[in-house]
């Protein structure tokens, strides 16, 4: 790769003869034009723009020469860099009136409505007061240099190390603007609340659930509002059994209902009206029954004896639906809104062992009998039903032993005793009591609105604060833009690269930590924390420690290398997977990428030690399997050593230039102007080339899993062996 000092001298060399070239140097216009055109006519805009589009193109063109060049192979910029070259371009033509527009700096979001950020608040101040500048402080060599200087700043500038850019890609920003937006937009369920009159809040009524963290959940998707659902009230109480009462909530509300007797013909949409629903309005010819309708659970009363001799009777049920002919049919005859139902089964099962009761308790009945028999039941029943009206009534025509099996599945004959005595217990004592529909109503009148969901647009604005400034001084009589010039650019790039990896890693370490306190090493699915992924995913956060010594066992020194990897690579993974699967990463990433699938990567922050054990034979990437790639960065900074912490991110064309909410997080680039100025302090004439970055660094997926690695060292000596006498 070429080195740093020899780029910057050669884009300060071409944008010299090209800016000079084209006449465009030293045009205030295009500035201004750049910053506001409030105050520019029609006329003098439209020249401004187009200047200001042939500068940009000399921009573009004189990054594409350096690119190009051979000397210079393997030198690539990012989208953010070439972003920043470009959006500085017209500003630096005119130092004074950019500097002092950072105290007009437009919000962070073109939104009419949002909040006006007063730079003033965040330093500006740093950059007017104390370098005081002035037109009278430039000559028209220090404005073309700030062109030179700012454009070259920001191309080489705009980017960290490898470890700040795996987990904080950078993206740049408008310089005219105060920060950046972040807008995430995701679906929700949520519940249909009615208003009260005492004007109690209804926040907490919606009930908003982003689908994304709940797409498996079986409760939230099983809830259907228009099934129908029998409500046992004093109204209606005769028919049902009462003693078998329950409360069903698969139709999105809680309703006491029990199973309906045999032999009762009733409204099913009648009977089914909750509270809710009447307060809607009666039902009325309007309303009908879908012809889906199915048995689900039949109950049979079964009459015996206590261990007193009491009398007593025990209900127990079998589910219906997985048998054959639960389910009504189109009536072959007959008005064509008519349903009937046809079921015969030899094939419902009791254990005097284990069966319970319908309501979970052990049996009395049955454990008199002789243990570990299976009683099969034979059950007939018949019914029917009609759509249009909504009645139904299902008849239990027969139930009776048809068959005894011992403990080893063995059919008992039917002179046996244990036969008699349980045929004895069961047939003329057994009785069908009562059964549960699963059924739905149609939804023809719009009396129920299902399932709501709404799209919710989540908006963050982040301002970017302006970092004190970076000065270099240099002889007031070498303002020529040479290869001196170059070097001190070359020194201001260098200090910025590491002030924004510096900073990175902070972030990502103090971020950690609000995440453990947030989380206590656990998940948490609604947390308020910053990130505009918590929207997307859970809040996650996992610490474990690793002795190194407890892992690596292997005998001979040629293999402790591969041992030493093995045993990091297994962690990470294991890391990994328990981190995206506890933290719905898994699911988000999938779901948010139209369910194609694909690799998702894990990043992989530590220092440079751990880094060689866990390569090895050298690269960056590392494919983990299961659809897993690690992308492995180290940093020297102390705030890392011994650690490896983990994350996810996205590794797409729009890494530099759109914010992921999959993305650990960002880097926020504003491009800044360098400025070129003699001026006197204190008796004495100095030249300066100043710049005031503008960074931040954004956490966007609340999701960190951190490993604390130890004893590395003890692993590269002799393993002791116990050897046992055996």
């Amino acid at each position: 790769m070429a080195d740093k000092k020899q780029l910057v001298s050669s884009i300060l060399g071409t944008l010299n003869s090209q800016v000079n070239g084209s006449g465009l140097a030293a045009r205030p216009e295009i500035a201004t034009f750049a910053l506001g055109t409030e105050s520019m006519d029609s006329s003098a805009a439209e020249t401004a723009k187009v200047s200001l589009d042939k500068l940009q193109d000399i921009v573009d063109a004189t990054i594409d020469s350096i690119v190009s060049q051979e000397s210079y192979a393997g030198v690539t910029f990012t989208d953010a860099q070439l972003q920043a070259a470009r959006s500085i371009a017209g500003l630096a033509l005119d130092p004074v009136a950019a500097t002092k527009s950072l105290t007009k700096l437009k919000p962070a979001t073109t939104d009419a409505s949002a909040n006006v950020v007063n730079p003033l608040e965040i330093g500006v101040e740093d950059i007017i007061d104390p370098v005081s500048l002035s037109a009278e402080a430039f000559d028209g060599e220090a404005i073309n240099n700030a062109l030179y200087f700012s454009v070259t700043y920001n191309l080489m500038a705009a980017t960290q190390d490898a470890f700040g850019e795996a987990f904080f890609p950078t993206i740049t920003i408008d310089p005219t603007v105060s920060g950046a937006t972040i807008e995430s937009e995701y679906i929700s369920l949520y519940n249909e609340i009615e208003r009260e009159i005492t004007g109690t809040p209804d926040g907490d009524k919606f009930n908003k659930i982003p689908i994304v963290k709940a797409i498996y959940d079986n409760e939230l998707f099983s809830t259907d509002k228009n099934k129908v659902v029998p409500v046992l009230r004093p109204e209606s109480a005769d028919l049902f059994i009462e003693d078998l009462s329950f409360v069903d909530k698969s139709n999105g509300e809680e309703v006491t209902t029990a199973p309906v007797k045999f032999g009762k013909k009733f409204s099913l949409l009648g009977v089914s009206q909750t509270d809710s629903m009447l307060a809607k309005g009666v039902m009325d010819n309007t309303d009908a029954l879908d012809r889906r309708m199915v048995v689900k659970d039949v109950y049979y009363a079964v009459a015996g004896k206590d261990a007193d001799g009491n009398d007593i009777t025990e209900y127990f049920k079998f589910a219906a639906e997985a048998l054959p002919h639960s389910n009504f049919t189109y009536s072959t005859q007959d008005h064509n809104k008519d349903l009937s139902l046809s079921f015969n089964t030899n094939s419902v099962y009791v254990n005097t062992s284990t069966t319970t009761t319908a309501t979970g308790a052990a049996s009395t009945i049955l454990a008199g009998l002789p243990a570990g028999h299976t009683v099969v039941l034979s059950v007939v029943m018949h019914g029917d039903a009609n759509t249009q009206r909504g009645d139904v009534v299902v008849y239990g025509n027969q139930i009776e032993v048809v068959e005894v099996r011992d403990a080893a599945g063995n059919k008992l004959p039917t002179a046996s005793a244990d036969y008699a005595a349980i045929v004895a217990a069961f047939n003329g004592k057994t009785t069908l009591a009562g059964y549960t529909l699963e059924a739905y109503r149609t939804n023809s009148n719009l009396r129920n609105r299902g399932q709501l969901i709404t799209s919710d647009r989540y908006v963050q604005i982040y301002t970017v604060p302006l970092r004190s400034g970076i000065t270099v001084l240099a002889p007031i009589n070498n303002a020529t833009g040479n290869d001196n010039d170059a070097s001190k650019i070359n020194s201001q790039i260098t200090v910025a690269g590491i002030r924004t990896s510096v900073h990175a890693v902070k972030t990502l370490v103090e971020y950690a930590d609000q995440l453990m306190n947030i989380t206590a090493n656990g998940t948490i699915a609604d947390a308020t924390t910053l990130g505009v992924g918590r929207h997307h995913v859970n809040a996650y956060y996992n610490e474990t420690d690793m002795d190194m010594s407890t892992y690596v066992d292997s005998i001979k020194s040629t293999d402790r290398l591969d041992d030493i990897q093995a045993t990091l690579l297994n962690q990470i993974k294991n890391e990994a997977v328990k981190m995206g699967i506890e933290s719905n990463y898994f699911i988000a990433h999938n779901v948010l990428r139209g369910n194609v699938g694909g690799k998702k990567t894990v990043l992989v922050g530590t220092d440079p030690k751990i880094a060689q054990y866990i390569t090895n034979n050298g690269g960056t990437e590392i494919d983990l399997g299961d659809d897993l790639v690690a992308k492995i960065v180290s940093t020297p900074n102390a705030l890392m050593k011994g650690k490896i912490v983990l994350s996810f991110g996205v590794f797409d064309a729009d890494r530099n230039t759109v914010p992921n909410p999959l993305n650990f997080g960002q880097l926020f680039w504003s491009p800044t102007i360098t400025t070129d100025v003699v001026r006197t302090v204190s008796g004495s004439t100095v030249r300066e080339l100043t710049t005031m970055p503008r960074f931040l660094h954004v956490v966007n997926l609340p999701v960190i899993s951190v490993v604390n690695v130890s004893q590395l060292d003890g692993t590269l000596g002799k393993v002791n062996v116990n050897f046992k006498t055996v």
